[in-house]
């Protein structure tokens, strides 16, 4: 909280934390966004005692609170505010907590990633759930495509309009997208073509 509240004005959102108790064999932290004033977090008991348990607490407060934020400037979900919402949400957690190797991993077909989010940013998330919330084919069992293509255009919409995922998050998703866009164009499907 000290962290998001040193880098961002976002205010008024409670903070829920409550524990699980569904194995050993689950993430140590379970989180989701309820709107722009409302986070729930869960800590599974069995894992009380891993040593990654308070990097990854801090990380994924810090994801959810973002989404909190950035979940005020939402007029509609849609594709491209899907990706926007995991994208500067990673950017933010990355900046306390460091990489993910299973986030950070590369796509294997940006050109074809970059295609589906350009064609279908402005059409209701409820029609492409099915591709956001899926790996590439060719990376079965790896984090789904919303992280990976978010976190790479949002990342490289930062670099190209300046500032941070605090900051970024106001911006309106036309600017974001067409920026991340652009610079993931430029910088990284020109270096690999």
């Amino acid at each position: 909280m000290d962290h998001v509240g040193a880098v961002s004005d976002l205010s008024d959102v409670d903070l829920i934390v409550h524990p699980t108790d569904f194995g050993r064999d689950q993430f140590p932290i379970a989180a989701f966004t309820m709107g722009p004033n409302n986070i729930h977090i869960g800590i599974e008991r069995s894992q009380l005692s891993s040593e990654e348990l308070e990097s990854e607490l801090l990380r994924t407060t810090v994801h959810e609170l973002h989404h909190a934020l950035r979940w005020r400037y939402v007029s509609r979900w849609t594709v491209g505010e899907a990706v926007i919402l995991e994208g500067l949400a990673l950017v933010a957690d990355h900046a306390v907590g460091g990489p993910q190797e299973g986030v950070d991993r590369p796509l294997s077909d940006i050109a074809e990633a970059m295609e589906y989010v350009t064609s279908h940013r402005d059409e209701k998330l409820e029609n492409h759930r099915n591709w956001l919330y899926t790996s590439e084919p060719s990376q079965p069992g790896g984090i789904a495509r919303v992280y990976t293509v978010g976190l790479l255009m949002m990342r490289n919409a930062i670099l190209e309009l300046g500032g941070d995922s605090w900051n970024a998050a106001k911006l309106p998703a036309p600017r974001l997208l067409d920026a991340g866009e652009a610079a993931v164009r430029r910088r990284v499907l020109a270096q690999a073509g």
